[in-house]
C-alpha cells in the first residue's frame, strides 16, 4: 500500500492533484492547513484539521490502522510541535502507534524515538527556512519505507522504518 502524506497546502490543490496522479498512491493523508474545499479533489483524502480558520474538515487527530501499522495523525499545533515534540510524544504514546504523522512546522523530518517513527512531510507550498517544497510517500509492504520528495518528484531522502 502506498500513502501520500502532505501538509501546508494553504489553498493550493492543483499541486496535490498532480502529485496524486503522478505517484499512483492508494491513499492521501492531509495533515492540516489545506485551506480549500476538500470536495473539489478527485479523490477522498483522510484529513485532520490544521490551525487555519479555513480548515473545515477533520478532527484534531486520528488514530488509524493500515495493515499491521497503527498511525497517530495530527497537524501538530495542539501539541506545540514548533517548540519540540515532547507533548506530541507524551500524548501519542497513549495510543501505542508505530508511526506518528504531523505537520505545522513546514519542515520535513523523519525521526525515530523509543520505537516510534515520527514523520513530518514538510509543506508542499510554503516551506520554512531552507527547506524545499516537499511531501512523503509511505509504502507499507514486507518492509515499511518512507520517501521524502521535493515538489518536482525528486527523491530527497529514503528510509526503511
Amino acid at each position: 500500500m502506498k500513502i501520500l502524506l502532505t501538509s501546508g497546502l494553504h489553498g493550493y490543490s492543483r499541486e496535490l492533484v498532480a502529485i496524486y496522479y503522478r505517484t499512483a498512491v492508494e491513499e492521501v493523508i492531509i495533515l492540516g492547513d489545506y485551506e480549500f474545499d476538500i470536495d473539489i479533489l478527485p479523490f477522498e483524502p483522510l484529513v485532520v484539521k490544521g490551525n487555519s480558520l479555513m480548515d473545515n474538515y477533520g478532527r484534531d487527530f486520528e488514530v488509524i490502522k493500515r495493515g499491521n501499522i497503527t498511525f497517530f495523525i495530527t497537524h501538530g499545533h495542539s501539541f506545540g510541535v514548533k517548540s519540540g515534540l515532547n507533548d506530541l510524544k507524551k500524548f501519542g504514546k497513549e495510543y501505542r502507534p508505530n508511526i506518528v504523522c504531523f505537520g505545522h512546522t513546514h519542515r520535513a523530518e523523519i525521526l525515530k524515538d523509543e520505537g516510534i517513527t515520527y514523520l513530518n512531510p514538510g509543506s508542499l507550498i510554503k516551506p520554512w527556512g531552507l527547506n524545499k517544497k516537499s511531501y512523503m510517500i509511505l509504502t507499507i509492504a514486507e518492509e515499511t519505507k518512507v520517501e521524502l520528495f521535493d515538489i518536482a518528484g525528486n527523491l530527497i531522502e529514503e528510509q526503511i522504518i
